[in-house]
């Protein structure tokens, strides 16, 4: 699957994020949803996350994933077998 990924912080937000191909997650925990994008959108708190402002308060693995605006179809539930 493909995804939107920030590799290191950067004020330079049209090279901010590349296009990575990532293994499709494993929903393991009972109370978890595998959701698949449909749409995403974006807003200033991004920004914040790309420019590392967040890094301070909330730590932060690299490589990451971004998006919280996000809409689409459940396509698994945890617990279910």
């Amino acid at each position: 699957m493909q995804a939107a990924r920030l590799h290191d912080y950067t004020d330079d937000m049209s090279t901010a994020l590349t296009i990575d191909e990532i293994d499709r997650p494993v929903v393991t925990d009972p109370t978890a949803l595998l959701i698949e994008t449909e749409g995403a959108g974006w807003c200033q708190t991004d920004n914040h996350v790309i420019e590392g402002m967040w890094t301070e308060y909330v730590p932060q693995e690299l490589p990451m994933t971004l998006g919280h605006e996000n809409a689409g179809t459940v396509v698994e539930v945890g617990g279910q077998e």
